[in-house]
Formats: C-alpha cells, structure tokens, sequence
C-alpha cells in the first residue's frame, strides 16, 4: 500500500508545494487538510513540523526532518 502523508497547510510549518514535488518524486501520497494538530489548541506543537504519516502523528524540529522521515530518507531538502 502507497504511504499517505497529510498535512495542514496552515499549522504544519511545511512547504505544501516542496512536500508535494518530494513526495511525488518518492511515490507517497501527499493530502492537505486538518490534521486537528492546531498549534493554537495544542501549544506543545507550536514551532514544529507535523503531520500524519498513514495515520500516525509525525512531530519534527524542521520542516526538512519531517520530510526526510516522512518519505523514509535521507535526502530530503527544504
């Protein structure tokens, strides 16, 4: 089964249209939506990127290591 990643292009702290390029060279599925992670609701995630890797909460310091852990490698740039 293809990965899903989604994430909300107001909250995440991600480049929709990186993580979508990335992801489309990688073969994962991209979504962009709510991923009820707000930052306003949940303060622990203000400042992180994040989102949901087939369904699990993925929470990075950077938008490149969410990337790079959410497409399984290492070469991702941001």
């Amino acid at each position: 089964m293809k990965r899903t990643i989604k994430v909300c292009k107001r909250c995440s702290n991600v480049d929709v249209d990186e993580l979508k390029a990335q992801g489309r060279s990688a073969g994962v599925r991209v979504k962009i939506g709510c991923v009820h992670g707000c930052a306003s609701s949940h303060s622990e995630l203000r400042g992180s990127a994040f989102g949901l890797v087939d369904g699990e909460l993925l929470v990075r310091p950077t938008q490149i290591e969410l990337i790079q852990d959410a497409l399984g490698n290492k070469e991702g740039s941001a």
